[in-house]
């Protein structure tokens, strides 16, 4: 029998009867403290942001806040704005704990091994739902798991468009390394699936290797739809600001830039990704961060959606060499 949410809140889960014999009737333990309904509410609900977005757009993020009864409300504010500063701390820790336990190489996509956290997934397949790109240009294949969940949302929403993904080694020859979180034999490999095989194309290189952004530049030109790009092949500041530089231009008006574990400068104690996107913002009003797209109000990353068209193309006339510097 289902349970209304009240009574969940009054009286916890039912028994665990068919769960073995270890197993009995729930109980909080003694110190858990139940958060209010209006907190329960605030931050349960604000999933509803992304339900209703308009349709020319993602955007405003609407919030649902407010206390028991009639009183609740949708208000056009990211998550981000409401919060008290202890509740951000909450948040900040929650993030430090993220990090600390690899809570990443717990994350998994139809089987398949994806180094996210599951509320930046619901945000990108919002995006890709809401664009519905033709072409998704992505550098940092590493062993496909993003790339996998992007053919994967392309599939479902039966669309007939591409996901160029850019590394230095295929994701075959890594799936066995263990750089980041041990190995997960039982992981579906993405590249043998049908989503992989039908919307996919790997390139490998480096992600400013000249010869290499020119061939994906011209696939970008020849797109028939939005054009997205996610960048995460690189988190040093240096070659951040490259790729952001480079892949910007071929974001078109109405979609996103997304930039990958922006918040590292925190963690790292110097400037990162984050600068690099501070920095790019500085010379182009082209793009504007999207706050609004975090309704749970925790985001790793950083979704920069283009507003206008003035930045021209990359000129590659004046590098010398194999690789763009700036």
């Amino acid at each position: 029998a289902r349970l209304s949410a009240a009574a969940l809140l009054r009286e916890g889960p039912p028994a665990l009867a068919d769960c073995g014999p270890s197993h009995g009737a729930w109980a909080p333990p003694r110190e858990m403290r139940m958060p209010s309904r209006a907190g329960l509410a605030l931050l349960g609900l604000a999933a509803l942001s992304g339900a209703i977005a308009g349709e020319d757009g993602i955007g405003p993020g609407w919030t649902l806040v407010g206390e028991d009864g009639n009183s609740k409300m949708l208000v056009p504010h990211p998550l981000q704005d409401l919060l008290q500063p202890n509740e951000t701390a909450v948040i900040d820790q929650y993030d430090r704990l993220f990090e600390r336990y690899s809570m990443y190489c717990n994350g998994r996509w139809l089987g398949a091994q994806v180094l996210q956290d599951a509320q930046d997934l619901m945000y990108l397949q919002h995006v890709v739902y809401t664009v519905k790109p033709s072409l998704i240009v992505e550098t940092g294949t590493y062993k496909g798991g993003l790339t996998y969940f992007f053919a994967t949302l392309m599939s479902t929403m039966s669309l007939d468009g591409q996901i160029l993904s850019i590394d230095r080694n295929p994701p075959q020859a890594v799936f066995g390394a263990a750089w980041f979180c041990p190995v997960c034999e039982e992981c579906v490999r993405p590249w043998d699936t049908e989503p992989w095989q039908r919307h996919v194309q790997y390139l490998q290189g480096w992600a400013d290797q000249k010869d290499l952004y020119d061939a994906v530049r011209q696939e970008a030109a020849q797109a028939t739809g939005p054009v997205m790009v996610n960048l995460d092949a690189c988190h040093e500041y240096d070659c951040v600001l490259v790729e952001i530089v480079l892949y910007s231009r071929l974001v078109t008006v109405g979609s996103y830039l997304v930039v990958q574990d922006a918040k590292l400068d925190k963690l790292w104690g110097k400037p990162a990704v984050s600068a690099a996107i501070e920095h790019f913002l500085q010379t182009t009003s082209d793009f504007v961060v999207d706050r609004t797209l975090s309704y749970y109000g925790y985001s790793q990353h950083a979704y920069l959606r283009r507003v206008a068209a003035t930045l021209g193309e990359y000129s590659l006339d004046a590098v010398d060499s194999s690789r763009v510097r700036l």
